[in-house]
């Protein structure tokens, strides 16, 4: 695919139009939009070098007119166009200014780089930008100038009359995009803007109007929901999703994959009951913990060998980060073997639970999941009650989405109280203060795995953040009512066009391909990377390698050398902080506690003597620029990875902040063998690699460490691919109400629309009647009376063994047209026509709103299900399908009768200009759905 670009590059760079005026650029333009559509493949190498003079100019030499002019540019042609320009620049637009080639001609063959009038895209750039074209991702390494890369594709089909967004990570890279960038769209004839978290809607609907538009990712997501919350089609305020760009795209499809974009609305109820749970959770642990020592002294005292290893497998299951084992186990290459080979033993044999037996709770750190063990359900419902953790199995129950079986409702109500006992246990033993989340304000704040950054506004879902709360003794918020919801990968999914761009993507290129369709390319970097990306060193332990980090901070200090320094957590970079202190090494760091300052540290990241300790987020989309005053800057930055992340990309994150545009640098990683990356994916090899690291065996280390990453990044796949799969259900779901909502809004003869509801529930009223095996005459009559009860409709007797299907069809249809169409003679066409529509909006929205609230207790049961069945997918999506079919059903029901059921008295005073309102349920006599 490379070679192709190539070639298509050769035929950009034959086209020079450096002798072209802008006017005759203009023009040009103007003829190859008329002939995009029908020929691109011929108008597009031209067009693209069209793209990259006008960038040179707009972006380079039009610096010119920022400052005063260098003393080398003082010809008299440039002086007389500084000056022409710089006259009219406060009275009109600068894309308004077309000036002639003999200027730009001149400025170049006269400007110095330090002058900073050079901004020519290089040519691994039109690469980048060919590959977005051709629907590809492109990885291309930092500071290859990603940002001018997405210009080119943008331009060409926003000149080609399509809607281009480009989703960012951030407000400040959105902004910052759209401002620097606007100079070339503006010269091309095209608007550009950008969407902002704090825009109100008239500003997003101003901005959307535009043919390019920068924006956050979760703002793009976040308006396709609120626009389909609104009641009015004009309302709305996103454009077409035709084409998107996604920069850094594996942080949005893949880091954010697990944090859906959720609406909420009004509180679900105040979750005070973790509060009744805190005490049985800290008992239940403190009693664990126990039972650990007593394990460990067993160990220790025991004569039998077997028993001996058992005791410290036990160990391993009930606390994995147990100090005490673990440097026990870091000593003793040997033990570990036969932790392994025992271990094995008993799964196979399926025996697991002889293991578990004396344990309260097993820990899956790997999936971040507690099981507790017979002997802990004991004991929590010695402290809670008998039969609290018993969940009776309704799967094939007859489920009403309208929740009309007491069963259904107490099987949910106990669901929750497990849910939220087994989320407060889980924020206790998985989730770490400092490193997970942190306290700000009273408040918890997510701390991003994979940049480090505070993810403000995020919660944890399903319970977790106000376990979290409770644990940490805040006052804890109430659970939102969800109103709506979608994934990062179902939302971009929903554009007619996704490409993007990333330094870091082959890792993950067959998830790329198999989830979204696109392919990886890899562009060559504009220069060669002469960074030394230096041997991993591998320790027994953390203090050694602590140890050893330290050293090579010192030697890098004391010859004035930058080094950056990467750790995972705030914790572990507040601990490494306080060593440096006390070895009088002055540093900064940057985590989740100080994130507002990371501009002006990473700006000084580069200098000399620069020490910086950094969590993941150091660096990405900002530059670390290099002094180069002395000789030591010929070495550049030395980056220091404290452990290997769970995925290979974030590493090499790390060691890309040094070595940008052929700048020499350094990088080198420690690992220790109680680094989590180890601990929970390689504990199979944990014998080789002790032995290893004791006969210095580096390619075996690197190849065990490489298995691992591997491992992990599975894992983290299948999570993700699940996560696609159980959303994909819902995704279905939703487009079709929104397709309903759309409808609703849009049409004109909404009497139509009505007609169609009744046909599909008098189907519901048959199909009632003909699936029954009950005596068909006694189902009739039962139908009957609640037409009878809930319409006031009176259904003539009929000789029933005439009937046929489309016959007993006919007869109800006839019946309820009669009766509207009397009811509705009574009152003005119009007024009743905005009745219905405001009516079929307010049913379906409360619907759609109590369906995701029972699917998210729906979620939440199928996960206690998986503790005993390994494929809930199917279970999901035929749970799931038979609600979403029952409140389509339910949907039906409540709008006829809101229509045939409201007083003549209410009608009478509906005013001409109805809104649609949260009052509109009351004036109607509407109940709640969830209540029914």
């Amino acid at each position: 695919m490379l070679k192709k670009y190539q070639q298509i590059l050769q035929k950009i760079n034959e086209f020079d139009f450096s002798g072209f005026n802008d006017a005759d650029l203009l023009k040009r333009i103007a003829y190859l939009k008329e002939k995009l559509i029908k020929s691109p493949n011929k108008i597009i190498p031209e067009l693209l070098a069209i793209i990259r003079e006008v960038i040179d100019r707009r972006l380079g030499i039009w610096n010119l007119f920022n400052s005063d002019l260098p003393p080398r540019l003082t010809t008299e042609n440039i002086k007389k166009t500084y000056n022409e320009v710089k006259d009219k620049l406060p009275s009109i637009d600068r894309s308004e200014i077309h000036l002639k080639s003999e200027f730009y001609s001149e400025v170049r063959r006269l400007r110095r780089p330090q002058d900073n009038l050079t901004f020519m895209p290089f040519d691994v750039q039109i690469l980048g930008a060919l590959a977005l074209l051709d629907g590809n991702l492109a990885e291309m390494a930092t500071g290859e100038g990603k940002t001018v890369v997405a210009v080119f594709p943008a331009s060409i089909w926003a000149l080609s009359g399509k809607k281009v967004h480009i989703a960012t990570v951030n407000d400040y890279l959105a902004l910052r995009d759209c401002l620097w960038m606007n100079p070339v769209y503006s010269f091309i004839g095209l608007k550009v803007d950008c969407i902002l978290s704090y825009m109100s809607d008239s500003e997003r609907r101003n901005s959307y109007k535009a043919d390019i538009i920068y924006g956050n990712n979760y703002e793009f997501g976040f308006d396709y929901l609120r626009d389909n919350l609104k009641n009015k089609i004009e309302e709305r305020v996103q454009s077409e999703l035709d084409y998107v760009i996604i920069d850094e795209i594996d942080s949005i499809l893949m880091d954010e994959a697990g944090t859906p974009l959720i609406i909420s609305g009004s509180p679900i109820s105040n979750q005070s009951n973790y509060w009744r749970f805190k005490d049985a959770v800290e008992s239940l642990i403190k009693r664990q913990k126990e039972i650990v020592n007593q394990l460990f002294n067993s160990h220790k005292t025991e004569n039998d060998q077997l028993i001996k290893i058992i005791r410290l497998i036990q160990i391993l299951m009930a606390d994995p980060w147990n100090a005490d084992l673990l440097n026990y186990l870091s000593e003793n290459k040997d033990i570990v073997k036969k932790i392994n080979a025992v271990w094995a033993r008993y799964i196979s044999a399926r025996s697991e639970y002889k293991l578990e037996q004396d344990l309260l709770y097993v820990i899956d750190e790997k999936n971040r999941s507690i099981k507790l063990t017979d002997m802990g359900i004991a004991f929590v419902e010695e402290l809670l009650g008998k039969g609290f953790l018993t969940l009776a199995d309704h799967s094939n129950s007859s489920i009403s989405y309208a929740c009309q079986n007491s069963h259904l409702k107490g099987y949910l109500n106990t669901s929750e109280n497990i849910r939220n006992f087994l989320q407060l246990l889980r924020a206790y033993v998985l989730y770490h203060r400092d490193e997970d989340y942190i306290i700000h304000n009273g408040r918890i704040i997510i701390v991003d795995e994979y940049t480090g950054r505070l993810s403000y506004g995020k919660k944890y879902e399903e319970g977790l953040h106000q376990a979290l709360e409770c644990k940490e003794g805040l006052s804890i918020t109430p659970e939102n009512r969800v109103m709506g919801k979608i994934t990062h990968s179902n939302y971009f999914r929903l554009y007619k066009k996704m490409v993007g761009m990333t330094a870091t993507a082959h890792t993950e290129a067959d998830e790329f391909k198999k989830l979204y369709k696109l392919q990886v390319i890899r562009i060559p970097t504009n220069k060669p990377v002469i960074r030394v990306d230096l041997p991993d060193r591998f320790f027994k332990t953390e203090d050694e390698k602590i140890d050893a980090i330290v050293d090579d901070i010192k030697e890098c200090y004391a010859i004035g050398r930058p080094v950056l320094i990467g750790t995972r957590s705030v914790e572990k970079s507040e601990r490494l902080s306080k060593i440096l202190s006390q070895h009088n090494i002055p540093h900064n760091v940057l985590n989740a506690k100080n994130h507002s300052e990371e501009a002006e540290i990473i700006k000084n990241a580069g200098q000399p003597y620069a020490v910086t300790i950094a969590t993941n987020m150091a660096g990405r989309g900002t530059d670390i620029k290099i002094s180069s005053e002395n000789d030591i800057d010929k070495l550049g930055l030395h980056v220091i990875g404290t452990e290997r992340h769970l995925a290979r990309r974030i590493d090499q994150q790390l060691s890309g902040r040094a070595g940008r545009q052929g700048d020499p640098g350094s990088s080198r990683f420690y690992l220790s063998l109680q680094d989590d990356l180890f601990r929970i994916f390689a504990d199979d090899e944990m014998p080789e690699m002790i032995k290893a690291i004791e006969k210095n065996q580096y390619n075996k280390l690197v190849s065990l460490a490489k298995k691992a990453q591997r491992k992990s990044e599975e894992t983290s796949y299948n999570v993700r691919k699940y996560l696609i799969e159980i959303d994909e259900v819902t995704d279905n779901q939703r487009k079709l109400v929104y397709k309903m909502r759309s409808e609703i809004l849009s049409e004109n003869d909404i009497n139509k629309k009505f007609q169609s509801i009744i046909s599909e529930y008098v189907e519901d009223l048959l199909a009632f009647v003909a699936d029954s095996n009950e005596n068909f005459y006694e189902k009739w009559a039962e139908m009957k009376e609640q037409i009878a009860r809930d319409f006031g409709l009176d259904i003539p007797n009929t000789d029933l063994d005439g009937l046929n299907y489309e016959s007993a069809k006919a007869l109800l249809i006839n019946i309820f047209q009669k009766a509207l169409s009397k009811r509705e003679s009574k009152f003005d066409i119009d007024y009743l026509n905005k009745m219905k529509k405001a009516v079929m909006l307010s049913v379906l929205d409360d619907a759609w709103t109590d369906f995701l609230s029972l699917q998210h207790e729906i979620d939440n049961s199928m996960i206690l299900r998986s503790y005993v069945k390994s494929d809930i997918i199917t279970d999901y999506r035929l749970t799931s399908s038979k609600m979403f079919r029952d409140m389509l059903r339910s949907v039906r029901y409540e709008t006829i009768k809101a229509i045939f059921t409201i007083s003549n008295e209410t009608l009478s005073h509906i005013k001409k200009d109805i809104v649609i309102t949260d009052q509109i349920k009351d004036l109607l006599q509407i109940s709640d759905l969830s209540e029914r």
